[in-house]
């Protein structure tokens, strides 16, 4: 344990923040193929004919072509998954497999337009367990305080590499507590309802063909329900979710893949730019 707790210590010193490697999937993004080594990440407007790492041109051109048409990757700080290989309890295979649906799925399709979400919250229970298991000793006077001025204080420190670490535990956490599933894929016209963590429904009893609501959050897809015709506007507000729209015309040939908790939206990419997610407040 003490051998653990400094080698923590240590990486929380010694982080390098553009210290990257990217993981990368298959073309449908259900199944973790391997990574690059270790690299700077490159700037904003920097050349991808400067710097090549395992053969893949680094590039952070706006509305690059090539970057669009070419293959999904997932970049990761490399320290951190040095953290969360060793918090995880599950096989290599299975923490990088289950990495690669965690990030790559909170992208809800395919070159998804992306969606920002405020800040994670200050999980209380992972301060207190890197107080307790790595012994620094200054975490319970943090943890300690009321949770609005916990709030205060993380948005203050946004950068810092406490918040991080408590991120990346917190994720090995839930890896390592959640079961291995097979994969699930069935048609979107076809599916009636699901929600996170539990089971998707069948639509089997509409002869009407019915528009879908998908709401998502920062893990990707949180829930997917059909609206019927009587459907109205409730008025509420979210600042943790954003919502898609789709009429029943553009569920046709989509599917619906479903694995360890998640959903992604297969071969969904022919939904127009005026369907893109907006906020609902």
């Amino acid at each position: 344990m003490r051998a653990r707790a400094l080698s923590l210590s240590l990486r929380l010193r010694d982080l390098i923040l553009d210290r990257h490697f990217l993981v990368r999937g298959n073309l449908d993004s259900t199944c973790y193929v391997g990574h690059t080594r270790p690299f700077p990440f490159p700037q904003l407007d920097h050349d991808a004919n400067s710097t090549v790492v395992d053969g893949y041109p680094l590039c952070r051109l706006p509305d690059c072509y090539n970057c669009a048409t070419g293959p999904e990757f997932i970049p990761v700080h490399y320290d951190c998954f040095e953290i969360y290989r060793q918090r995880c309890t599950a096989s290599p295979a299975e923490a990088l497999r289950r990495l690669w649906i965690l990030a790559a799925w909170r992208t809800p399709w395919h070159r998804a337009y992306p969606v920002l979400f405020p800040s994670p919250r200050v999980n209380k229970a992972i301060l207190k367990t890197m107080s307790q298991e790595y012994h620094l000793p200054l975490l319970p006077l943090l943890y300690a305080l009321p949770t609005e001025i916990l709030h205060v204080v993380q948005a203050h420190s946004r950068s810092s590499l406490l918040w991080r670490c408590a991120l990346v535990l917190e994720l090995a956490d839930f890896v390592s507590a959640t079961d291995s599933r097979p994969l699930l894929t069935m048609p979107l016209a076809s599916l009636e309802s699901w929600e996170r963590n539990g089971t998707p429904h069948l639509d089997a009893t509409s002869a009407t063909p019915l528009p879908m609501l998908i709401t998502i959050d920062r893990g990707g897809i949180s829930k997917l329900e059909r609206l019927s015709s009587q459907t109205s506007y409730s008025g509420e507000r979210h600042h943790q979710f954003s919502f898609m729209f789709l009429p029943p015309d553009y569920l046709s040939g989509a599917e619906a893949i479903f694995m360890v908790r998640f959903c992604l939206l297969f071969e969904l990419s022919v939904v127009p730019c005026s369907l893109t997610p907006c906020w609902s407040c």
